[in-house]
């Protein structure tokens, strides 16, 4: 799956750039302007979104992992 693939099974036609969220430190958007333009994207918050997707999805599974080790979820 390509960035863009996922980008648009994430995006839900919001601006990323609320008034609500924070706005990333310079050196986090200089990176996630790299990412875009690896991947085709076409800013940082397209990046963000997949970004912050990855993460989540990571942190789940890993509390999940735990459940199936006989560990508490935290």
């Amino acid at each position: 799956m390509t960035a863009k693939d996922e980008l648009a099974g994430l995006q839900q036609g919001s601006d990323l750039w609320s008034p609500y969220l924070p706005k990333p430190t310079l050196r986090l958007r200089a990176r996630l302007a790299q990412f875009a333009l690896e991947n085709g994207l076409k800013d940082e918050g397209e990046a963000l979104i997949i970004m912050a997707a990855r993460y989540i999805r990571m942190a789940e599974g890993e509390r999940f992992a735990g459940w199936f080790n006989g560990e508490e979820a935290k």
